[in-house]
């Protein structure tokens, strides 16, 4: 399940109570800190995990990111974590992604929770060349991690990147988009009328999607997507 839950806006309870339903074995969730993060006492993930219960967290509080250190990623599993990390393009820079390497079953898995820069400033040419050279790095730099991984790779969340981008095509040419039928064209956002698709789930290995949905959701202003996938263990 990949899901940007805006900050916890809708409430703690509101999400937990989403993500207990579907049940999700892995959820990567972005913008996953409260409005005024640098001075929260709590740690929401941490929460979020106590009460999906028998979770595992990749998140800020586990990896010891500074507060003054954007950081908005993170990934929830029911697998061991052999390892985690967070990536940034520059030291002590924004993370764009945050990773979880799992065994599942024997079998070792990366899982990638990303949050893709952002064109906001639409009407702004600077604004638009600069975050979009930032992006471009961001795929880059993913791209580059999924190459030199021998083991199977799951990427999802945030890309702020449509399907008839250049970002997309790019991130397409190695990953897999794991959506199927319909849903390849169903729009995450805004969530009370879909008129973008910007969230994914990604892949890379022996693995095939059986199923995949956006959920019609509001607690956000994205829809959560899911997907069920077959990781083919012998």
């Amino acid at each position: 399940m990949a899901f940007n839950v805006h900050r916890f806006e809708s409430g703690l309870e509101s999400i937990s109570n989403l993500t207990r339903q579907q049940d999700a074995d892995i959820i990567c969730l972005q913008e996953a800190h409260y409005v005024d993060f640098a001075q929260a006492k709590e740690d929401p993930v941490g929460l979020l995990a106590q009460r999906l219960k028998g979770l595992s967290q990749v998140s800020r509080a586990t990896l010891g990111i500074p507060e003054d250190q954007a950081c908005d990623e993170a990934i929830l599993c029911r697998w061991p974590i052999l390892g985690a990390k967070a990536h940034t393009l520059d030291k002590g820079g924004w993370v764009f992604a945050v990773e979880a390497v799992l065994d599942i079953d024997g079998r070792t898995v990366r899982v990638f929770s990303v949050h893709l820069h952002a064109t906001w400033k639409i009407f702004d040419p600077k604004h638009v060349k600069e975050s979009s050279e930032t992006r471009r790095k961001q795929v880059e730099a993913l791209l580059a991690l999924v190459r030199e991984s021998r083991d199977d790779v799951i990427i999802a969340g945030d890309f702020n990147a449509t399907p008839d981008s250049q970002d997309y095509a790019l991130l397409t040419s190695v990953l897999s988009d794991l959506a199927i039928g319909d849903h390849r064209n169903a729009p995450t956002i805004p969530a009370t009328l879909p008129l973008l698709r910007i969230d994914y789930i990604m892949g890379k290995g022996e693995f095939v999607s059986k199923s995949y949905r956006v959920l019609n959701c509001t607690l956000s202003d994205h829809r959560p997507v899911f997907a069920e996938v077959d990781l083919h263990l012998n």
